[in-house]
């Protein structure tokens, strides 16, 4: 009798077919994905305009597409919520008006758009970390002097403020060749060193250095952040974002120790003392003339609680977004600082005394005497303060005058020239030109305006005029700044 042959081999195993329906239902859903996306803005993008067009690519099946906004409020703390609009044809895209809302750091804000489908299905695409910087923001400015960390009393202190908290802090900045000198003093009655260790590792100070002052929506890879604690290891951190396929997006911050020379001194019921050396080496060209920074203090409130005392005066997560922090520019070099200049002074001063102190007086009448600034009087101060309201309110009208302000203000030219001069070390009119070139820089940054229109809006006659005074005070040209400092 012929055997019955077995059919079993001839059919695919279950797991086999298992397998298959999973596959096939998974290309389905990424196809569904990808049937929305945002094609525009991505996350990350950094808006400076008014105005942003928002597009979504969508599929054939899509009928509809509602987008949304999820921002914080000017307290930058409350969420809201707001519709955009619904589109009912293809192409997917809507010109959105950002009057109406803050400026947008920190986390950013996330966009949403809700399709409708043919079949009647729903399908939602987030975008996360849309930053919005359309309005500008009052930024501080610190004068960084050269060598003299170790007496803080000659360098003017930078306040950090916060109104969760009855203590201050003040910070000292100086410079040297080989660094950039810190010493943060935080004045805090109820910290004491016996207070649990999670607080005091919170305690501390962080300095944030953005080297080229590019005014960035969030810290990023070229950032310098230095975290200093009460007790344990100081900290270098690093910024990077991070966009995922699904449209989130977050800024991870990873530490290593750092090398910089950092010293910590406490003090029960009075507060903390940090000193930190940060070497020149650490930013990419050097020296700069110029950069962002903002410092951090942590000292404690009355119920104990750490809060956060700021140089750029905001808060939360605002505190790390480079386009508030303030503008610290590195004065030049004391006339006597210079040891070879030093040693031809004291050559001098020994074929003649009398032609040293002449040279001195020279010197020190050119460059504005700290002991004639003592004695000036209160009358020439309240006067001093009037001109610089009059320039600054009048600097873009290019008919300004040191003969037309005189008169304004019923003080003689010579009188008004010689103020600005003691206590600037120029000229009315350099004064004046050098007020119009920061004007000019801030809009080169931040515009997308023709260097003649610029030009003209500042109060310069010509772009040839502005051209000559940027090389003057900048050693640069305005097409060159805009090139490298300009916010996109």
């Amino acid at each position: 009798m012929r055997p019955v042959r077995s059919n079993r081999l001839m059919t695919p195993p279950r797991c086999v077919i298992l397998f298959l329906l999973v596959a096939w239902r998974i290309s389905q859903s990424s196809a569904a994905g990808r049937c929305l996306e945002f094609a525009y803005p991505v996350s990350g993008t950094h808006i400076t305009g008014k105005t942003c067009t928002l597009a979504v690519d969508a599929c054939s099946s899509v009928r509809s597409v509602a987008l949304r906004a999820r921002y914080l409020a000017q307290d930058s703390k409350t969420a809201r919520m707001k519709t955009l609009g619904n589109i009912t044809r293809p192409p997917f895209k809507l010109i959105w008006d950002l009057s109406d809302l803050p400026i947008q750091l920190g986390p950013g804000m996330t966009l949403y758009a809700e399709a409708r489908l043919a079949d009647g299905s729903a399908r939602l695409r987030k975008q996360e970390g849309i930053f919005l910087t359309h309005y500008p923001v009052e930024t501080p400015e610190y004068a960084v002097t050269y060598r003299a960390a170790d007496k803080p009393g000659r360098v003017r202190p930078l306040e950090l403020t916060s109104t969760q908290t009855s203590a201050s802090a003040r910070a000292y900045v100086t410079w040297d060749e080989n660094a950039l000198l810190f010493r943060i003093e935080v004045r805090d009655p109820l910290f004491y060193n016996s207070l649990p260790k999670r607080k005091l590792t919170r305690m501390g100070v962080e300095i944030l250095i953005d080297p080229k002052s590019k005014r960035d929506a969030y810290a990023s890879e070229n950032t310098v952040i230095v975290s200093i604690p009460v007790i344990g290891e100081p900290q270098r951190v690093q910024s990077r974002p991070r966009a995922g396929e699904d449209g989130s997006f977050e800024l991870v911050r990873s530490s290593e120790r750092t090398s910089f020379e950092t010293n910590v001194i406490q003090a029960d019921f009075k507060g903390y003392r940090v000193s930190c050396a940060i070497p020149w080496s650490a930013f990419d060209n050097g020296r700069p003339g110029s950069f962002g920074c903002n410092i951090l203090a942590r000292a404690l409130d009355k119920s104990t609680s750490v809060q956060t005392l700021s140089w750029a005066g905001q808060k939360g997560e605002f505190l790390y977004s480079p386009y508030v922090w303030g503008t610290m520019r590195v004065a030049g070099k004391p006339l006597f600082a210079n040891v070879v200049l030093l040693w031809a002074a004291s050559c001098l001063a020994g074929f003649g005394l009398g032609a040293g102190l002449a040279l001195l007086y020279r010197n020190m009448s050119r460059f504005g005497s700290p002991l004639a600034r003592f004695e000036h009087s209160e009358e020439d101060q309240r006067l001093y303060e009037t001109i610089t309201t009059a320039v600054h309110e009048n600097v873009t009208d290019r008919s300004m005058t040191l003969e037309d302000l005189s008169q304004r203000l019923a003080v003689s030219p010579r009188k008004v020239n010689q103020l600005v001069h003691r206590n600037n070390g120029e000229s009315f009119h350099d004064f004046v030109m050098r007020s119009r070139i920061e004007i000019a820089k801030e809009r080169l940054r931040s515009s997308h305006s023709s260097e003649a229109a610029i030009a003209s809006s500042c109060g310069f006659t010509s772009v040839d005029e502005m051209e000559k005074y940027f090389r003057r005070f900048c050693r640069t040209t305005p097409y060159k700044f805009r090139e490298e400092y300009q916010v996109t």
